[in-house]
């Protein structure tokens, strides 16, 4: 019976892994795309020599900003962790309640699985659902760079 709640529970993620990859892949790949606009963007460093904005945010360089590093450190992974992070409690949350509110936890638990291999095993699902969700991320990025020759990583 070794990976039978794996495998189911990777079923029924499926339309998870697509949503929430194709839309993590879109917003990789338009940060990606915009980089062009950004990287001639230089009008903000008046800005950031104000006291105010110094004192909030530190010695920033323009540099920061409109460097392809920098632009995908602004746009992108200041933004993807909180959403991957929702996704994460969400999901995880749902590892035995979905059972319970079908009726079937009881279905499941009189089987001779021991109750941690369920836990594990959705668990297990759960690291595979997010890595396949990076997986399309990387995919938009791929993309992206493809379509804007301009910025070199």
């Amino acid at each position: 019976m070794t990976g039978v709640v794996f495998r189911r529970t990777l079923y029924d993620s499926r339309r998870t892994i697509i949503g929430w990859g194709i839309g993590m892949a879109i917003y990789g790949l338009y940060v990606i795309v915009i980089y062009p606009t950004i990287q001639g963007f230089t009008e903000i460093s008046g800005l950031l020599d104000n006291p105010l904005i110094k004192a909030m945010m530190g010695d920033v360089n323009i540099a920061d900003f409109t460097s392809p590093s920098g632009m995908l450190g602004t746009y992108f992974f200041l933004f993807a962790p909180l959403v991957f992070a929702v996704l994460a409690v969400m999901y995880g949350l749902n590892i035995t309640s979905t059972e319970e509110d079908r009726g079937t936890l009881d279905l499941l638990l009189s089987t001779p699985l021991k109750r941690w291999q369920l836990i594990l095993e959705k668990f297990a699902a759960l690291v595979v659902v997010l890595g396949a969700i990076l997986g399309f991320v990387l995919a938009g990025f791929l993309l992206g760079m493809l379509v804007t020759p301009s910025l070199t990583l």
